[in-house]
């Protein structure tokens, strides 16, 4: 996808909700690490087995949505948490008319 280049405003709004973002996947990745690792059906070394291919799964995830942190692919991004249910409508609300517009836009393509 082209770099889209956004407000100074939602920059300054991306700024502040992208920490966020990133504590709720890492509180979602830690969850299922603990399903994971609960599952006694499964050989501790199966689980580890596991927790680790998810790991290693998960940090592409991060990756992919959190890397380059600038203005530049702040677009990118944003959609990214949209997409994974990262922010909550009212976090997401925060973003100006334009932008909240074209990244449900997107998001709704997809679907």
């Amino acid at each position: 996808m082209a770099n889209r280049s956004i407000k100074e405003s939602d920059w300054q709004m991306y700024r502040e909700l992208r920490p966020i973002a990133l504590e709720r996947l890492c509180e979602r990745i830690l969850q299922q690490i603990g399903n994971i690792s609960a599952d006694s059906s499964q050989s501790k070394h199966q689980r580890y087995l596991k927790v680790y291919q998810y790991i290693h799964e998960q940090d592409e995830e991060i990756s992919l949505g959190f890397d380059h942190n600038s203005r530049s692919h702040a677009f990118e991004q944003i959609l990214f948490f949209r997409s994974r249910n990262l922010l909550d409508d009212n976090e997401f609300a925060r973003f100006s008319v334009e932008l909240y517009s074209n990244i449900n836009d997107i998001v709704n393509q997809r679907e």
